[in-house]
């Protein structure tokens, strides 16, 4: 990433910005997620719809999704880019947000979406959510047959072999 690089040739720097547009939240820089546990003014967390994670390691993001639902219990849309989205199993941790109706990866800095089937697994293991559109395109009723046709199998066979605690701990985590 670009802070990585920035580090590195001056150390000690840490940059990175929070920045309101509108109904829109973009955090720069992994410093920036230090701006998710201050107090924001209930008009201005109610007001965001959409969260953008720029420059900001994926894996880093994960531990701060369950403070969005608390801090901006309107947000609708997540946006990524330059996160460093590498496998499709790093979408699971999105299962336990509250809702989520817009998701946007952006081919910068996210190697996952040269992955033909990555939007058709974002569907089916997200699709308590009944996404409405993934980078820009509505979901259609076709992506989520074609969704549950190529991962539902797997789903099924994971869970035949998993004993039964398990299974039992993993329903329980997505409620």
């Amino acid at each position: 990433s670009l802070e990585t690089i920035l580090g590195k040739v001056v150390p000690g720097l840490e940059s990175h910005l929070v920045e309101i547009d509108g109904d829109v939240l973009c955090l720069y820089g992994s410093g920036a997620l230090e701006s998710l546990d201050r107090n924001w003014s209930v008009q201005t967390a109610g007001n965001i719809v959409t969260i953008a994670f720029i420059f900001i390691d994926f894996d880093e993001i994960i531990p701060v999704l369950s403070k969005l639902k608390i801090k901006f219990p309107n947000f609708l849309h997540l946006k990524f880019k330059e996160t460093n989205l590498t496998t499709l199993q790093q979408f699971n941790a999105l299962a336990h947000l509250r809702r989520l109706e817009q998701l946007t990866v952006e081919s910068e800095g996210n190697p996952v979406v040269t992955f033909t089937l990555w939007k058709f697994y974002v569907l089916f293991r997200l699709n308590h959510f009944n996404l409405q559109k993934i980078n820009g395109s509505e979901v259609t009723q076709n992506d989520m047959i074609m969704a549950e046709r190529l991962f539902g199998i797997l789903a099924y066979v994971a869970s035949s072999n998993m004993p039964y605690y398990r299974l039992i701990s993993l329903l329980g985590d997505c409620r």
